[in-house]
């Protein structure tokens, strides 16, 4: 079990950082047990992680959600 980096990752981190341009670092990583998408937000001296399920990601259901949970961490 771990974390591995590919296309899709790559992908999922060109487009949050086109939502989220210069604001935040962002790292994307799949786990290897499930299948999701762990997305790492740096932000204001924190780091966020949150989960894209694979469902999610099939659905196009993720960028609202991540835009809704990064939209928490600007208001912490």
């Amino acid at each position: 079990m771990g974390q591995v980096r590919n296309e899709t990752c790559e992908f999922i981190d060109r487009e949050l950082k086109a939502l989220f341009p210069g604001d935040y670092e962002i790292e994307c990583r799949q786990d290897t047990y499930t299948q999701d998408y762990i997305i790492w937000i740096s932000a204001h001296e924190s780091v966020q992680p949150f989960r894209i399920t694979r469902e999610e990601f099939l659905e196009d259901d993720w960028r609202d959600n991540i835009r809704q949970a990064v939209s928490e961490i600007g208001n912490s």
